[in-house]
């Protein structure tokens, strides 16, 4: 069997349009601004881990994050300003966070984390470092004001297992 230009153009083609399909999924679950998962984003992966969870009788913990004063960065300094401290927020919370943890920007400036095999105080002890590098970036950046933040962290039970959105709103009663 021998193959003609139109047998070999069909493999390219096909992994064209599987790249195509891949980057239209990772534009429509990547937040713009912060290049950290988005809500939708988070939903879908957020699922997968928890399902792991319960499969492998792990426990996670859940951090609903609200960026504090962010209106008044906004009101004094600037939309553009704003958006380099969402940017900041979210750079550092790359540092901060396991490469395992799941992390996003929900909208506006609230924020979560997904701490798979974490129980609560695990996800407490991961929120002060990453509390301490808050402080680290805002001595050396001076931009005028503070990046800090307020949460609430819920744990999830993979023996009585919540779906995420109820873990999202504990969290946010929490905070």
């Amino acid at each position: 069997m021998t193959f003609d230009h139109d047998d070999a153009a069909a493999p390219r083609d096909l992994a064209s349009m599987v790249e195509g399909e891949l980057s239209a999924f990772q534009t429509s679950t990547t937040d713009d601004l912060t290049h950290i998962s988005n809500r939708r984003g988070f939903m879908q992966l957020a699922r997968y881990g928890l399902n792991f969870c319960i499969r492998n009788q792990k426990p996670a913990s859940l951090a609903f994050i609200d960026l504090d004063r962010f209106k008044p960065i906004n009101d004094q300094f600037g939309h553009a300003e704003g958006d380099i401290a969402l940017a900041a927020f979210a750079e550092v919370m790359q540092a901060s966070f396991r490469s395992t943890d799941l992390f996003a920007r929900l909208g506006g400036d609230e924020f979560v984390v997904l701490l798979t095999g974490a129980r609560k105080t695990d996800a407490e002890n991961v929120l002060l470092k990453f509390g301490k590098l808050l402080d680290d970036y805002n001595l050396r950046a001076r931009r005028g004001y503070d990046l800090a933040f307020s949460c609430g962290v819920v744990e999830f039970d993979p023996a009585a297992p919540q779906e995420v959105d109820a873990l999202l709103a504990a969290g946010d009663a929490q905070m």
